[in-house]
C-alpha cells in the first residue's frame, strides 16, 4: 500500500531544526584541536590503524597497515573514505574526515526523523531527532578516526529502508536496504548473521505467495546480488592474496578474545581495581607474545594476509578456551552484560555518564515497544527493522564484548521507540497538569 501524498510533507524536518544539528555538528569539528588538547586519548592518532592503512594506500597503492604488507586486517570503506579525504588534503586530511562525518551524522539525523515520523508522528520523529542531537556518544565519535559514525549511518539508513519496505513493498527500498548492509559489512563484519536471516525471511516471504512467487524471488535476487556484488572485489582481493581463502575481515579472533577476558574479569572493573582500558591491554599484551609465538610455527614464506587468517582461526579457538565453561555461569554473565553492555565503557568516569543517558532511553524505548504492541501490534511489525536490529547490536555484545560504543549503531534507530515512549509519557503529564485545579 502506497503511502498517502498528503502525509509526505509531515515527513519533512523543520528548517531550523536542521539547522541546529549542522550547527552543532560543525561546532564539534572546530572545537576537535581544544577537546584533543584537553583529553589525549581523543586525538586523531589514537585510532586502530585506519589512519595508516589509508596514507600508505594513497601512497604505494597496497592496502597496508604496515608499508607494502597487504593485509585484511581492517575492512576497506572507512580507509576509503579517509584515503579519499588524504587525495584532497593531504597532511590537513584528518579535518577533512571530521567534515566528512559531521555530515554524515547530519544525514543520519535526517534519516532517523523520517524514519520515525512515518511510524509514529511528527511530533515523535521530532523527539527521536532532539534525542539524537544531544547523544553524547554521538557527538564524541564525530570528531574521532573511529567506524562508529559511519557504520552508524549505514545502521540507520538500512533500518530507515528496511522500515520503508515493509511498509510499501516497494523494490527501490528493498535495495536500498541490501547495499545499506553491504556497506556495512565493508565497515564491520558484525551485521553478516543478520544479512543471512534477510535472505532467508525474503525467502519465506516469496513462498508465501504463488500469485507472485517469481517476481518475489526475483527481488530477492536482486537484493542478494546488491550485496554480493558490494563484497565481490573485496573477497576476490583477499582470496587472491591469502592462497585460495575467502576471508571478509581477519580481525575477528582477537577481539572475540579481548571480549572473553574482559567478561571474565569484568568485576575488577565494577569493584574499581582496574579500568577497562586496563584489562583490555593486558589482554592484547598477551594476544602479541602468543601471535609472535605462531609466527614461528608457519611455514617460511607465508604471505601477510595467509598468516593473518592462521591468526584469527588461532585466537577463534583461544576465544573459545577463555569462554566460561558453566552455562548457567555463562547465560548470568550475559544477563549482566545485556544490562552494562548499552553504557559501559573503558572508565568509570565515562560510564556514569552513559548511565545517565542510555538507561533512561532504554526504558523509554521498552515502553515505546510496549505500548507499540498494545496499541498498534501492525506498526510493531512494520517497525520490526529497528528494534531488531538493536536487539542483535545489544545480545551480539553482550555475549561477544559488552562495551557501549558497538551497541550504538542499534541504540540510533531504537530511538524511535524512545521517542514513543517519552511522548507518551509527556502526554500523561500534560493530562495531568491539564486536570488540576486552578487556585
Amino acid at each position: 500500500m502506497k503511502p498517502a501524498r498528503t502525509a509526505e510533507p509531515l515527513l519533512r524536518l523543520p528548517l531550523g531544526w536542521f539547522a541546529l544539528l549542522v550547527a552543532v555538528r560543525v561546532a564539534l569539528v572546530a572545537a576537535q584541536p581544544f577537546l584533543a588538547a584537553r583529553v589525549p586519548e581523543w586525538g586523531w592518532a589514537n585510532n586502530d590503524g585506519y589512519d595508516a592503512i589509508a596514507v600508505h594506500w594513497v601512497e604505494t597503492g597496497v592496502y597496508a597497515l604496515e608499508r607494502g604488507e597487504p593485509t585484511a586486517i581492517r575492512l576497506p570503506l572507512y580507509p576509503a573514505l579517509i584515503a579519499a579525504a588524504v587525495r584532497v588534503a593531504g597532511s590537513a586530511h584528518p579535518g577533512v574526515v571530521m567534515g566528512l562525518q559531521a555530515g554524515l551524522s547530519i544525514w543520519t539525523g535526517c534519516l532517523l526523523f523520517r524514519m520515525a515520523a512515518g511510524l509514529f508522528g511528527r511530533r515523535t520523529g521530532l523527539i527521536a531527532f532532539a534525542l539524537f542531537l544531544v547523544h553524547p556518544q554521538v557527538n564524541h565519535f564525530v570528531f574521532r578516526c573511529a567506524t562508529e559514525t559511519l557504520f552508524t549511518f549505514l545502521a540507520v539508513g538500512l533500518a530507515h529502508e528496511a522500515v520503508q519496505f515493509l511498509r510499501d513493498r516497494r523494490l527501490r527500498h528493498l535495495l536500498g536496504a541490501a547495499a545499506a548492509m553491504g556497506l556495512s559489512l565493508l565497515t564491520r563484519q558484525t551485521l553478516l548473521p543478520l544479512a543471512w536471516a534477510g535472505v532467508l525471511a525474503l525467502l519465506g516471504w516469496s513462498f508465501g505467495d504463488r500469485r507472485e512467487i517469481g517476481r518475489r524471488l526475483g527481488w530477492t535476487a536482486a537484493a542478494a546480488a546488491t550485496v554480493l556484488l558490494l563484497l565481490a572485489p573485496w573477497l576476490a582481493r583477499n582470496w587472491v592474496r591469502s592462497g585460495g581463502e575467502w576471508v571478509l575481515q581477519t580481525w575477528v579472533g582477537q577481539p572475540l578474545c579481548q571480549g572473553a577476558y574482559v567478561t571474565r574479569h569484568l568485576d575488577d572493573f565494577f569493584s574499581g581495581r582496574k579500568t577497562l582500558t586496563e584489562l583490555d591491554q593486558a589482554c592484547l599484551a598477551e594476544n602479541r607474545l602468543l601471535e609472535r609465538r605462531l609466527s614461528r610455527t608457519l611455514p617460511a614464506g607465508t604471505g601477510g594476509i595467509a598468516r593473518e587468517v592462521a591468526s584469527d582461526r588461532y585466537f577463534r579457538a583461544r576465544a573459545r578456551q577463555l569462554a566460561v565453561r558453566s552455562p548457567l555461569a555463562r547465560a548470568r554473565g550475559t544477563l549482566r552484560n545485556l544490562l552494562w553492555a548499552p553504557v559501559l565503557q573503558m572508565t568509570w568516569r565515562s560510564t556514569r555518564i552513559l548511565m545517565l543517558w542510555n538507561w533512561p532511553l532504554l526504558a523509554f524505548g521498552l515502553w515505546g515497544v510496549a505500548v507499540c504492541a498494545w496499541k498498534t501490534p501492525r506498526k510493531l511489525v512494520e517497525a520490526s527493522p529497528a528494534w531488531l536490529l538493536f536487539g542483535y547490536l545489544l545480545f551480539a555484545h553482550a555475549v561477544a564484548w559488552p562495551q557501549a560504543r558497538y551497541v550504538l549503531p542499534g541504540l540510533v534507530p531504537f530511538l524511535a521507540f524512545s521517542a514513543l515512549g517519552l511522548n507518551g509519557v509527556l502526554a500523561w503529564l500534560g493530562a495531568r497538569a491539564g486536570r488540576k485545579p486552578v487556585r
